[in-house]
């Protein structure tokens, strides 16, 4: 595709520091019945990380959309109802940057091919806790 050269200079440009991730709530989508893991508040490095990704795709001629930055992991598809509770705490760090594109066959079902993939570097981590 004649798009992909420019995702993949962007994603390059936005690989920087390792961002942690935190899902700290459970959520359903009953239109396409997903059950997630999500981040109420994103740490401040990942929504940097997210902005940056962003910027350079706008700059690249691309259009965006104007929704918010949700960082979240799909947990279940073809879920039946909403999964009860909906606190949980588990936080990591990224070590890669991956691009995959988003594919649907009948007999699979949805699954993703890796396109490119960039390390990204750890924090040194502060005393205090502090990203």
């Amino acid at each position: 595709d004649r798009c992909l050269p420019y995702v993949l200079a962007a994603g390059a440009a936005a690989a920087g520091d390792a961002p942690t991730v935190t899902c700290d709530c459970l959520g359903f989508w009953p239109h396409n019945r997903i059950v997630w893991a999500g981040s109420r508040t994103p740490a401040a490095k990942l929504q940097a990380f997210a902005e940056t990704l962003r910027e350079r795709l706008r700059l690249a001629g691309f259009a965006l959309d104007a929704r918010p930055f949700f960082p979240h992991v799909t947990l279940l598809r073809d879920a039946r109802q909403d999964p009860p509770g909906d606190e949980l705490s588990i936080a990591w760090t990224a070590d890669e940057l991956l691009l995959v594109e988003s594919l649907s066959s009948a007999g699979i079902g949805p699954h993703y091919r890796p396109l490119a993939r960039w390390r990204l570097k750890a924090a040194v981590p502060r005393p205090d806790g502090i990203e």
